[in-house]
């Protein structure tokens, strides 16, 4: 029989196994929500790259026709897509040091594995929560570009009603050198 201070060998094992195991779950769950993070961040250059095209075949005749509302209106959803762009790079780079801490404190991890695993369900939530808010930005650029589609419309149409305007002042001038040269000859 062993005293009772005695530790086994096996049972020292046994936890550096699972304390092994648990760092490779807790490692696996950080590269997910790295991959998630950068989902995130390519959807959003997509998004960008989508707008900028948008923005490029509609900038000249919108600065024509419409002029400063546009650009006021381009400029806030500028300031708004920075300013939400912002807060995912923050939480990248928060995500990135508590990843950093993880590694550091593997000695300490057994007593702080419960609480690490609620702050990466907080996260996934906050995340799902993003996903939710850039699914409605993405509505709300949708339908920027239907309003723009239908100013589109509305000027080619301003601008048939602008031909037929000189159409009918070519017109009236013809008549008007008709009556014109009929009262010289008069």
């Amino acid at each position: 029989m062993m005293p009772p201070d005695t530790v086994s060998l096996d049972f020292l094992s046994r936890q550096q196994a699972q304390l092994l195991e648990e760092i490779k779950g807790a490692r696996a769950e950080n590269r997910e929500v790295r991959r998630t993070f950068t989902l995130i961040s390519e959807h959003f250059a997509r998004q960008e790259r989508r707008f900028n095209e948008l923005r490029d075949d509609f900038e000249s005749m919108i600065k024509l026709e419409v002029g400063g509302a546009i650009v006021n209106l381009e400029t806030r959803l500028g300031n708004e897509f920075e300013a939400r762009l912002g807060a995912v790079e923050r939480r990248i780079v928060a995500v990135e040091e508590r990843q950093e801490k993880l590694e550091q404190g593997q000695a300490q991890l057994q007593g702080g594995l419960e609480s690490m695993q609620g702050r990466l369900e907080s996260m996934q939530g906050r995340l799902e929560s993003m996903q939710g808010r850039l699914e409605s930005m993405q509505g709300g650029l949708e339908s920027m570009q239907g309003r723009l589609q239908s100013m589109q419309g509305g000027l080619e149409s301003m601008q048939g009603v602008l031909e037929s305007t000189q159409r009918g002042q070519a017109d009236m001038t013809s008549k008007l050198d008709t009556i014109l040269a009929a009262v010289k000859q008069a």
